[in-house]
């Protein structure tokens, strides 16, 4: 399973545009808190992008759920007898319950 998950998240990151979310991001000013000094609240760079979203995707894997962070949303899905990742960055987003 190891080496099926370490293929897997390597195959989601390598498909993700993470030059199109950096540039959103630097555009619309989305900051992250990077440490505790004074200029650790900024933009992320795109590698620090990149290793949020494999964090996220490991944990995903591990919780058997969706985990987000910063606009970033990894989900595990296993349904069928097949799992599948996935990872969005979501810039805003609404839901409200119905009855």
């Amino acid at each position: 399973m190891a080496d099926l998950t370490f293929s897997t998240v390597a195959r989601c990151l390598e498909r993700f545009n993470f030059e199109r979310v950096h540039a959103m991001m630097a555009v619309a000013d989305w900051k992250w808190s990077l440490g505790s000094g004074p200029d650790d609240f900024r933009v992320p760079t795109i590698q620090e992008v990149k290793d949020q979203a494999e964090r996220l995707l490991y944990a995903a894997v591990r919780e058997e759920d969706t985990v987000a962070t910063g606009g970033l949303v990894a989900s595990y899905n296993d349904k069928h007898e097949r799992a599948s990742l996935t990872l969005k960055f979501v810039a805003a987003e609404t839901w409200q319950e119905y009855k």
